[in-house]
């Protein structure tokens, strides 16, 4: 097995080997690096283990981050809330993460963060401490609608029929002018919790590198023609993820989130997708 460092956005085998990996996701493809790259110009670092025909066997995809702000880091990978490395045993952790330390070493790096649970007790071996910002929740769709319905809990249940008697509207779309649409609500809604809102040229290259090659969606929840809340979905292999949530804080007694995640819920159901993901 050799060591080695590929790039990611001329290398049509690191998609092949994402897509054949058990744990392959929507970030670890190229186009979400793409978004990454474009948007931030962030550097990518993609660290495999390939065997004597250049198969890749092992990998793990990072970014180099400098920043005056938040130091110099390797990230596995920004912006993104679950990234595993995508490998087979400890070795090929040790062997990857062993040369991405050295890699930290060269760039003057203060931390490398790796994104994902299950590696939890391997990592605390080579030192990395658990911080856990994130929650992951997992929907199984092979239930069925009415069996989901069924296990919601009542105000769930009844904040759903609320904004259908409200007559809100969903509408799936792929083009850009939704997803403006989607942004103008992310700025309201990053403003309202005072937290900084992502560059329009994010959701832009987004829209191109995933929502147009047919890995994600925007819905828009529409109440007499307004759009009041929204939602970017990616779909890959058999799963929908929840990625980014917005919505008019005028309207929320409506109920237009619970609402707009019903709908994609139905639709994954619909579609045959297996899992529907969204995080906290």
């Amino acid at each position: 097995m050799r060591l080695t460092t590929i790039d990611v956005f001329n290398a049509r085998r690191w998609d092949e080997f994402v897509a054949d990996h058990p744990r392959g996701t929507v970030f670890h493809l190229s186009n979400w690096a793409r978004v990454l790259q474009k948007t931030y110009g962030y550097i990518p670092y993609y660290l495999v283990l390939e065997d004597s025909d250049k198969r890749i066997k092992a990998g793990c995809p990072f970014f180099v981050i400098k920043s005056w702000l938040t130091g110099n880091r390797l990230v596995c990978l920004p912006f993104t809330d679950v990234c595993y490395p995508l490998v087979t045993s400890d070795e090929d952790i040790e062997s990857l993460l062993s040369a991405t330390i050295e890699k930290a070493k060269k760039e003057k790096a203060d931390y490398i963060e790796v994104r994902g649970e299950y590696l939890n007790v391997f990592l605390q071996n080579l030192h990395f401490e658990n911080h856990s910002y994130y929650k992951l929740f997992k929907l199984d769709l092979s239930q069925g609608t009415d069996s989901l319905w069924k296990g919601f809990k009542k105000f769930t249940r009844r904040h759903i029929r609320k904004a259908e008697r409200a007559k809100l509207k969903v509408e799936k779309s792929e083009t850009e002018k939704d997803m403006r649409d989607f942004y103008l609500l992310n700025l309201a809604t990053r403003k309202k919790h005072g937290i900084p809102p992502q560059p329009y040229r994010f959701f832009e290259n987004i829209w191109r590198e995933l929502i147009l090659t047919r890995l994600g969606f925007v819905s828009l929840v529409k109440y007499k023609g307004i759009s009041i809340a929204g939602g970017v979905f990616f779909v890959y292999r058999d799963t929908i993820y929840y990625k980014f949530n917005a919505s008019d804080r005028n309207y929320l007694q409506y109920r237009p989130n619970h609402f707009l995640t019903w709908h994609a819920i139905q639709y994954g159901c619909e579609k045959g997708y297996k899992f529907f993901i969204f995080f906290n």
